[in-house]
């Protein structure tokens, strides 16, 4: 399984797109666990599976 390195860019632009939603929120609209959302706002996740990355990729790019 290939995992893909989160950034600090990748980590901007995600919370920026999060702005007034709850972690709990994010999790449902991007379909990734609460908690891995939550380890990677706050620092804690440094890499993630690429169909975690696909779904917050596509959640950062929608409009």
């Amino acid at each position: 399984m290939k995992y893909i390195q989160i950034t600090q860019d990748f980590k901007s632009d995600l919370i920026s797109k999060k702005a007034m939603l709850t972690v709990q929120e994010l999790s449902k609209r991007t379909e990734v666990n609460r908690w891995t959302v939550s380890d990677i706002l706050n620092g804690r996740r440094s890499q993630v599976k690429q169909d975690t990355y696909r779904k917050l990729v596509n959640f950062i790019k929608e409009g």
